[in-house]
């Protein structure tokens, strides 16, 4: 049970890192493309693993679309038992911030998953996962959830704002949850010799208890996931 329980954690936590990005694409000609971030995987403050996310711009017609290709892995062991897990994703935003198409290719072990999703123009969003073999797919439709997890919404939080709660289409899982966010206030975060400024939010919700560093792009540097047996964190190790 707690190998089950650390593995779904972990592969949601990364799906989690794959949806942090900027919640909205900011004009070409003050943003350098391509850029990277790269993160250390921390768990009980030990580190396990890697994780690196590269952005592109892409025009099409005249729209500014932005693109991530990530890659995460980490092993670890738990109660005697030992944990891998690598994923390479892809992601591609509209200039509004919100999901268009997403791609995950991870493993558990020897365990390969596949999900896919994408946003249709009337907003719904079509869902599949495929698992040894099994295939799992469905259709969500605008009106059962808010956004997904792949969606950039996060900058609407700021000083003065109440606490929101939304309900969030997980991409890892396929199901809908209700999270709330809470801004907690502006910090400084520092990677290598590169200071940012970012905006602390904390997030409840089933299985995601825990705080985000978000800069003025809305991108996630780093978050740090609270669980019972022992804290989760990714932690920026650089910026090129």
């Amino acid at each position: 049970m707690a190998h089950a329980s650390i593995t779904r954690w972990a592969v949601a936590a990364c799906f989690l890192l794959a949806a942090l990005f900027p919640s909205r694409t900011p004009a070409a000609e003050n943003t350098p493309a391509p850029f990277s971030y790269a993160w250390k995987i921390v768990f009980r403050g030990e580190e396990i693993g890697h994780a690196l996310s590269r952005f592109s711009y892409r025009d099409s017609g005249g729209e500014l679309y932005l693109v991530e290709a990530g890659t995460r892995e980490f092993s670890t062991g738990f109660a005697g038992m030992a944990i891998s897990f690598s994923q390479v994703t892809n992601v591609v935003w509209d200039q509004s911030g919100l999901m268009e198409t997403y791609v995950s290719r991870s493993a558990v072990g020897g365990r390969k998953t596949e999900g896919r999703a994408e946003r249709r123009a009337d907003g719904a969003v079509s869902w599949k996962l495929i698992s040894e073999g099994e295939v799992k797919e469905r259709l969500f439709s605008p009106e059962e959830f808010d956004y997904t997890d792949g969606d950039r919404f996060l900058t609407r939080l700021g000083p003065g704002t109440e606490p929101r709660t939304f309900r969030i289409l997980s991409l890892g899982r396929g199901k809908v949850v209700s999270i709330t966010y809470r801004f907690v206030g502006r910090e400084i975060i520092e990677i290598g010799d590169t200071r940012i400024e970012a905006s602390r939010v904390a997030m409840e919700g089933p299985g995601v208890d825990g705080t985000l560093s978000i800069d003025d792009l809305g991108i996630a540097l780093g978050f740090t996931m609270e669980m019972f047996f022992g804290d989760f964190s990714f932690i920026p190790t650089g910026r090129q």
